[in-house]
């Protein structure tokens, strides 16, 4: 008993206090940032059931037949339930939690990460903590309410998809670092069955939260372990079967939820009724459209662009890359092309993409300007410094002020 105790004295000595502080201030902001923001546009529909929440088995089931991600519902009923609170107070603790719960996934991840490359981890969490604030390059004209007409990294006014993304960001990292680890082997590492059991579950779990991340992840994954599997030359066999086993209850999971939000029928015509069909409907967008989505990737994604060009140049892309820039590409073409009842459901995909590609366009932005990075002149690195650094401000700024007027100005996002 006197070890126990002593091994936990000696923990607690170990911790460093400071450095738990600045941590807690930032998840602090970001709650504050959810709650605050409750008053946006999609908070009503969906705090309208957050009451209406049973657990009774009956009433629990029924809620499933009639809600396809309901995670983000059940858990603003408990916090309703656990502070005696108003469904409307419920929805911002709920949303300042999931956006805690990010927060904390991401700045794991990254100290993982740099943990042996001597980077500031006092740097790589205000970092982490810009990635919930950034927002796209403003212009008036192409983005007049900042987000609206483009899009962007951070998305206030959806509570499921801050939810989503919440589960998102643990299920990637733990794809990813499945499909690294068997690169790095040669193809011969194997998954003990737990781990399996615990990543099949975890991508339900995604879905169960709000199907964007896997629409997006799901077939860049897929193209990025079959490339591996033709790298291999049939090496990777065995880990792509157990892939499959492990992707069998999530998509079961999502043809379900595909039916519920896509149907064509009267009772559940689909989520954007006032759009041409009810269905699916595929059509290549006009020249004009093409165009302005090329203009929007540019607005929103020019810091993580830059980055990536840098690392090319440096010879240091990896998978996380690929990943990144195959979610984008795969949500940009499908809500591009998708028209109906899937419009609403394929934009929230491109969301969460731009999300990820802006988290690994941090990380490098740390492992090259923050770490023992080897640069051939320090011009060069002054350069890229400055001008990546003045883009990321903008993006800074930009998400400060879309803030400032969803809280401030209490302006609703349409």
């Amino acid at each position: 008993m006197n070890q126990f105790i002593h091994s936990l004295q000696k923990r607690k000595n170990e911790i460093d206090k400071p450095y738990c502080f600045v941590n807690t201030l930032l998840c602090l902001c970001l709650f504050f940032c959810g709650f605050l923001t409750r008053h946006t546009c999609d908070y009503i529909v969906h705090t309208a059931g957050v009451a209406s929440v049973s657990f009774r088995p009956a009433l629990f089931w029924a809620l499933l037949k009639k809600s396809g991600y309901p995670l983000w519902s059940i858990s603003a009923h408990v916090f309703m339930k656990l502070f005696f609170c108003s469904s409307d107070t419920a929805a911002g603790i709920c949303t300042g939690f999931w956006l805690m719960v990010s927060f904390g996934g991401v700045l794991y991840f990254m100290l993982k990460w740099f943990e042996k490359s001597g980077a500031n981890k006092y740097i790589i969490s205000v970092l982490c903590f810009v990635l919930f604030i950034v927002g796209p390059i403003w212009i008036p004209w192409k983005n007049p309410r900042i987000i609206i007409g483009c899009g962007g990294p951070n998305v206030w006014h959806n509570a499921t998809n801050i939810c989503g993304r919440a589960v998102g960001i643990f299920a990637f990292f733990f794809c990813m670092a499945f499909l690294e680890r068997i690169i790095h082997s040669d193809y011969k590492y194997i998954p003990s069955v737990k781990k399996c059991v615990l990543l099949s579950f975890l991508l339900f779990f995604s879905l169960f939260a709000k199907p964007s991340f896997l629409q997006s992840f799901g077939p860049s994954f897929a193209l990025l372990a079959i490339y591996h599997l033709i790298k291999s030359k049939g090496k990777m066999i065995k880990q792509i079967g157990m892939l499959c086993a492990i992707s069998v209850l999530p998509f079961l999971f999502m043809i379900r939820q595909f039916f519920f939000y896509f149907s064509t029928s009267e009772s559940n015509p689909g989520l954007m009724t006032t759009r041409e069909g009810s269905g699916i409907v595929f059509s290549l967008p006009p020249f004009s459209s093409f165009l302005h989505t090329v203009d929007c990737q540019i607005l929103i994604l020019m810091f993580p662009m830059i980055m990536t060009a840098i690392m090319y140049f440096k010879r240091k892309l990896d998978t996380y890359h690929a990943a990144v820039w195959l979610m984008d590409g795969v949500a940009t073409f499908c809500a591009c092309c998708l028209s109906g009842a899937a419009y609403g459901e394929m934009g929230w995909s491109v969301y969460i993409a731009y999300f990820f590609v802006y988290l690994i366009g941090i990380r490098d932005y740390i492992s090259l300007f923050f770490t023992d990075c080897k640069w051939n002149s320090d011009k060069c690195k002054k350069i890229t410094f400055i001008a990546s650094t003045v883009v990321l401000l903008i993006n800074l700024l930009v998400g400060i002020i879309y803030l400032y007027v969803l809280i401030v100005r209490h302006f609703s996002i349409f």
